[in-house]
């Protein structure tokens, strides 16, 4: 299970979060290139993501089944 991650807007790194506001998992994003992000250690479930770049923060649901 994984989550390709990629942006025209130089994301940096990654948080994602239960729907609770706590941190499941952080990590680095590769601004030049797709990033995978492995959703295998989360529970299914719905879940907040949240990503960096130049100072502004981007936010999008997750859906794990």
């Amino acid at each position: 299970d994984f989550l390709e991650v990629s942006s025209d807007a130089g994301l940096t790194e990654y948080r994602i979060m239960d729907m609770q506001g706590r941190v499941i998992q952080t990590g680095d994003l590769n601004r030049f290139e797709p990033t995978r992000v492995s959703l295998s250690n989360l529970t299914p479930g719905l879940y907040i993501m949240s990503a960096v770049s130049n100072g502004s923060i981007f936010t999008r649901k997750i859906l794990k089944e």
